[in-house]
């Protein structure tokens, strides 16, 4: 999966805009903008809708972009999803950073390899 990010300025480029007209929609620093165009992987829900005002999207196809929708057909259970995040959270860093590695990789293992961790806080 390429980084959020790199999507943002290649979206960014293709619509002829500038970063500070970006930022200026989006409600954001250019210092911002530009440091997430550069580093951002998964970025939080608020910053990707400020993104899908800054490139003048639909905020649910920048969510997609960014990994967090679904398809319309698949139903999105909150309850799991919270626990997934208490979990992620309680890991060391480089325990979450190895399961987050994987999530890029192939969701199916990232759901592999956490479901002892569900389990255990039932």
């Amino acid at each position: 999966m390429e980084a959020f990010g790199k999507w943002v300025r290649a979206e960014r480029i293709a619509r002829g805009l500038s970063e500070t007209e970006c930022a200026t929609r989006a409600g954001m620093k250019l210092t911002v903008w530009s440091r997430m165009e550069r580093t951002v992987k998964h970025p939080q829900r608020d910053t990707c809708a400020a993104v899908a005002r800054g490139l003048g999207m639909e905020e649910a196809d920048v969510l997609r972009a960014a990994g967090y929708a679904f398809e319309e057909t698949e139903e999105i259970d909150l309850a799991l999803a919270r626990r997934l995040n208490r979990v992620l959270r309680s890991l060391p860093a480089g325990e979450r950073q190895r399961i987050e590695a994987l999530l890029e990789q192939d969701a199916s293992q990232y759901v592999k390899l956490l479901k002892p961790y569900l389990e255990e806080g039932k």
